[in-house]
């Protein structure tokens, strides 16, 4: 009994997601002449940040990510509308976005630096840019026409180790590419 109730719940929750999702967004795979501009519904929350590892934005920073309709039918542009100014620690941060095409079943990661480079902070950097400082903060990918489902991961670097999720909670989007 427990489980079946479980499962109803999920399922009306999921429901309920995706029709909020496309409700909110507008037509289904109808070009405009102005781009349809959705924030990530959910911002990734990572962390916790703590001590001599954390960052100004506190504890647990929420981080920002947008899909925006691309110049062709069926291409979104993933970007960070609001970059963090550069501090040291965020030079081993990045967030990846994993998107999939529900009616095609095309899918992609798409990573982003969500922080300004020293450059654009107004500093001078003494060594060459560093994975991640050289992701770009916004990419265009061909999503096709349809439901996108988009989720948002936070991730950190380690010296001589892959980059590991860092978050308490990823982003999460459902729209109309």
């Amino acid at each position: 009994m427990r489980r079946t109730l479980l499962r109803a719940a999920a399922s009306t929750g999921t429901a309920a997601l995706l029709t909020a999702g496309a409700v909110g967004v507008g037509a289904a795979g109808t070009a405009s002449a102005d781009p349809v501009h959705t924030l990530i519904q959910t911002p990734v929350i990572s962390g916790p940040d703590i001590g001599p590892a954390s960052t100004p934005e506190g504890m647990f920073p929420l981080i920002q990510v947008a899909a925006t309709d691309g110049q062709a039918p069926g291409e979104t542009t993933f970007s960070v509308p609001r970059p963090f100014p550069y501090y040291y620690m965020h030079a081993s941060r990045f967030v990846v976005v994993h998107w999939q095409n529900l009616q095609t079943g095309a899918s992609g990661d798409v990573p982003l630096r969500y922080w300004q480079s020293l450059i654009e902070s107004g500093g001078t950097p003494n060594l060459p840019p560093d994975f991640p400082a050289t992701l770009p903060t916004s990419a265009t990918v061909d999503t096709g026409s349809g439901p996108v489902v988009a989720t948002v991961t936070h991730f950190r670097t380690a010296y001589q180790a892959p980059p590991v999720a860092h978050g308490v909670l990823p982003g999460l989007s459902v729209f109309i590419s």
